[in-house]
């Protein structure tokens, strides 16, 4: 019993210290004219491995090591202007809406001749 008793309670105190080193960031990702969902649009942290993409609705959750708090929060999608936000200001957002921007490029006409 007490060996169980000291697992239940290592693990608990591990929780706690873990969860008081993250932030915890939530929004939402939208085709700026249309205000429709961008599904599997990747959220990161700029110039790190921390992100995660978004779901069928547009929503994400990222849990955000609070020693990267001054770093800049990167959201896009292919076809879509990247969105550059300081993470800072995201965190201040309750839930962060972002509405992204099409990015339209237009390419040169390939002619291809047989040889």
């Amino acid at each position: 019993m007490k060996p169980v008793l000291a697992t239940l309670l290592l693990s608990l105190c591990f929780t706690v210290v873990c969860s008081q080193n993250t932030s915890r960031l939530s929004g939402k990702v939208e085709d700026s004219k249309s205000g429709n969902p961008i599904p599997f649009a990747y959220v990161k942290l700029a110039d790190l491995a921390i992100g995660t993409v978004t779901q069928a609705d547009g929503t994400f959750t990222l849990l955000i090591p609070n020693q990267y708090l001054d770093k800049e929060l990167n959201i896009s999608y292919v076809g879509y202007k990247t969105y550059v936000i300081p993470l800072a200001d995201a965190l201040d957002a309750k839930s962060l809406l972002v509405k992204l921007e099409e990015d339209v490029t237009l390419l040169s006409e390939v002619v291809i001749t047989p040889r």
